[in-house]
């Protein structure tokens, strides 16, 4: 009996390496990296949140704006049929008066969110609105003035509001007993605001104060799934880098859990726990996540880099490049993904293909070259 569960294991882990197999390469993944000339040329669903302006105008404030649109942004990316540019190709506009037909050609969009941020103690006004990139017309505006403990559900709104008008038939609603919290104690939000942004910075400090901070909140906020996810973010890198003590691997596990019992579906959770798994050999876990990735998030950027690691892992190559082609085209200006699709490239002896992302990674930031 031992061996022909083996069996039937090893039966079922080769059935899901092949649905993967013939499901991604159902995808038609373009492997050409330059965007297209027009705006009308950019996938369908496709669209850039720029940075909110923060109206105070106070630099001790900006967390709140920056990380409003961060959290817009991961919102927007869990709708099916959005393409929506990851952060740092959002933010690299950031403080710049750059023009919408720019910004859309960039980064391969059709449309654009920008607005603004204005808080007022616990009150907050979010101004938004929706522009063709392709005329500069107005498709869609709505301010939402609510207190600060709504604001997860606020985001939501927003998110219906942007797929109703460009995926009306894919919008999905989140499960009600998963994801966010209806609520959430304003300080705590802010504490969560401020450790992403301190996070973003990729900075051994700005880590470090974000695993302190996201103590904090999950402490506070037991069912905010994203926080417990992200807190697991934070404190992989020193695991994997064998740096981490055995209070640390216990607190990542934990978070780790937490989130995913929370949110099965959450793709950083999901993303962080690939890695995790494929470094102790766990392949059916690897599989299976990777399945939901694929099935739930086909063009999130944090999903493609989960997606990516559980297909490098598994000897899958031509999905990995395929899978980060895809996360450079929704971060085009990202120096990481075009550096791993070069890396990727170079490592299966395919040197000409590398060059033009290799040689674009440094375009993007060249004084790491």
């Amino acid at each position: 009996l031992p061996a022909a569960a083996a069996a039937a294991a090893v039966i079922a882990a080769f059935g899901l390496l092949a649905w993967l197999w013939w499901n991604a390469h159902g995808d038609s993944f373009s492997a050409k990296l330059n965007p297209p000339a027009t705006a009308e040329a950019a996938p369908a669903g496709s669209i850039v949140v720029l940075p909110l302006a923060n109206i105070r105008g106070d630099a001790r404030e900006r967390y709140l704006s920056d990380g409003l649109t961060e959290e817009l942004i991961a919102t927007l990316a869990k709708v099916p049929g959005l393409r929506v540019a990851a952060r740092s190709s959002s933010f690299a506009f950031a403080g710049k008066n750059t023009d919408i037909h720019a910004i859309a050609r960039a980064l391969n969009v059709r449309s654009i969110v920008e607005g603004s941020v204005r808080q007022d103690g616990d009150r907050v006004r979010i101004a938004l609105e929706l522009i063709n990139a392709s005329d500069g017309f107005q498709r869609w505006s709505q301010t939402y003035d609510r207190d600060l403990k709504n604001i997860l559900s606020v985001q939501n709104e927003i998110a219906q509001s942007v797929a109703k008008v460009l995926s009306p038939a894919r919008w999905r609603n989140p499960d009600p007993a998963t994801a966010k919290p209806v609520e959430i104690d304003p300080a705590i939000y802010r504490k969560y605001l401020r450790a992403q942004m301190a996070f973003s910075a990729q900075t051994a400090p700005g880590t470090e104060q974000a695993a302190s901070l996201l103590r904090d909140v999950t402490r506070a906020a037991p069912n905010f799934a994203d926080a417990f996810a992200a807190q697991a973010a934070t404190l992989f890198g020193g695991i994997m880098m064998k740096s981490a003590d055995a209070g640390t691997v216990t607190e990542f596990e934990s978070a780790l859990g937490r989130a995913l019992r929370l949110d099965p579906t959450n793709p950083q959770a999901l993303a962080v726990q690939i890695d995790y798994e494929a470094s102790r050999l766990n392949w059916n876990t690897v599989i299976a996540d990777a399945v939901i990735l694929r099935r739930l998030y086909p063009h999130n950027a944090t999903a493609l880099q989960g997606l990516f690691s559980a297909y490098r892992a598994l000897g899958l190559y031509d999905l990995a490049v395929s899978a980060e082609r895809e996360a450079a085209r929704l971060d085009p200006l990202s120096y990481i993904a075009r550096r791993k699709l070069g890396g990727i490239l170079v490592s299966q002896g395919k040197y000409g293909e590398a060059i033009a992302p290799l040689k674009s990674s440094l375009d993007v930031q060249p004084e790491i070259g």
